[in-house]
Parts: structure tokens; sequence; C-alpha cells
């Protein structure tokens, strides 16, 4: 604090964050089946007909973000005059702030 009455604050922060996620459903489980338009655990599969003739269903979710923030402000407390009996308080300040979200 370089003055009795004027205070300087500053924030900065940065944050990453991962999550990937995978999912796998085998070709004898109730996902599939319904997938195959056929019943749990059926051989009997038309392959014209089905969005999944054979095997399994693998997914995969992967998110990334970042974002950051900074902050600046002032604030003012002055007394002044005869006997200090007047007095001025009085803030200004700014904020950056941006995240980036990329995900497939």
């Amino acid at each position: 604090k370089p003055w009795d009455w004027l205070k300087v604050t500053g924030i900065l922060s940065y944050a990453v964050t991962n999550t990937d996620i995978e999912g796998y459903w085998g070709e004898r489980t109730f996902h599939v089946a319904q997938l195959r338009q056929s019943n749990y655990g059926g051989n009997m599969i038309d392959a014209s007909q089905s969005t999944l003739p054979r095997g399994g269903e693998l997914t995969e979710q992967n998110t990334r973000n970042k974002s950051y923030m900074f902050r600046l402000q002032a604030d003012v407390n002055k007394y002044f005059g005869p006997d200090e009996t007047h007095n001025i308080t009085a803030f200004a300040g700014m904020e950056v702030n941006s995240t980036k979200y990329d995900s497939y």
C-alpha cells in the first residue's frame, strides 16, 4: 500500500479440466440387442435390417476445458478538509475472463 487511503488488489486464476469417458457394450447385452432389433442374446440377425449386425459397441467422449480470469481493483477511502471532516469513498476495477471448451 503506497498510501493509507489507497488499496489495490489483483487476482489471477487459471484452470484446466480434462475428462475421458469410454463405454463398451458387448454383443450379448440388452443395449446391443436393441440396436440389432432382435431378442437379447439372439443369434438370428438380418444384417440388412440391423444397424449393428455383429460385435458390440464402443463409445468415447473426450472433453478439454481451459479457463482464465484476471481481476484488478482499486479502493479509495480518503478523509480531508478541516479536522478531516470530509470523506471520499470510491472504487474502480476491471475483469477479463475466458473459457475454451472442446469436446468430441
